[in-house]
């Protein structure tokens, strides 16, 4: 992997969990030791700010994008976890970018030193030079039949353009009305990268306005995020617990 390694965090639809997973996704490759810059570029509806309690803030992505800021003046860091952040801003207006913005913004990405670029955009994609500028993209869905035929079009995007592409299946409860494993990835065509489970802590995090990484690591949810870092991070995996953490182990391959 070149260095920046640019993820981009994407869902079709919103309601899937997406901003969460790469706040923690972030964090736990911070915890890795890989140093991550985390990117709000959803900028018709910034999250991260607001669930990392940094909404206060005078200048973020969208200035580095509009050329009236830099990257290193606009980023802020989270005391919790240590990362840093490059934060979005609510606007009034409603925000157009075009092509040339987008490249520029990813060069600027790009020409950071950091080992990754996490980056929590908004739902759909927003423009073929948008798509081009990562080198890889996880696509969030949740265990419904809605949320998966949304990001199989999704999908179908980044193989147009040859973007590496995971497929990460959040709030997965196992429950009878679920879509199982199987049945997605038949819809998908290909293997689902990790499955999160539904747990309390992501709830409790987001009112708390923590990072569930920060808060309780060996949650349910932390632990599958953390498999899933483990595959960026050069280390190998840590299958923990007994039956059942063994057979999600074997859904994060």
């Amino acid at each position: 992997m070149g260095k920046p390694y640019l993820i981009r965090i994407s869902s079709q639809k919103g309601g899937v969990g997406k901003t969460v997973v790469a706040v923690n996704f972030a964090a736990a490759l911070q915890q890795m030791g890989k140093s991550v810059l985390l990117v709000d570029a959803d900028f018709t509806n910034p999250s991260i700010g607001i669930d990392l309690g940094l909404e206060d803030i005078d200048a973020g992505s969208l200035e580095v994008i509009r050329g009236r800021i830099k990257i290193p003046e606009a980023v802020v860091k989270d005391r919790r976890t240590g990362l840093i952040i490059l934060p979005g801003r609510l606007s009034s207006r409603q925000v157009s970018l075009n092509d040339r913005d987008v490249h520029i913004f990813a060069e600027s990405l790009r020409s950071t030193s950091f080992d990754f670029v996490v980056i929590d955009t908004a739902p759909g994609v927003i423009s073929d030079e948008a798509v081009k500028s990562y080198d890889e993209a996880f696509i969030l869905t949740t265990p419904d039949f809605p949320s998966c035929t949304s990001a199989m079009r999704l999908a179908k995007v980044y193989k147009k353009f040859g973007i590496k592409q995971r497929l990460v299946v959040n709030r997965v409860q196992n429950m009878s009305y679920e879509l199982t494993i199987r049945e997605i990835e038949e819809i998908y065509g290909n293997k689902v990268f990790c499955v999160l489970r539904e747990d309390s802590i992501v709830p409790i995090s987001v009112s708390e306005r923590i990072a569930a990484y920060a808060m309780k690591k060996n949650s349910r949810f932390c632990r599958d995020i953390r498999h899933m870092a483990l595959s960026f991070s050069g280390k190998e995996r840590v299958i923990e617990g007994g039956f059942l953490a063994r057979i999600i182990s074997r859904f994060n391959r």
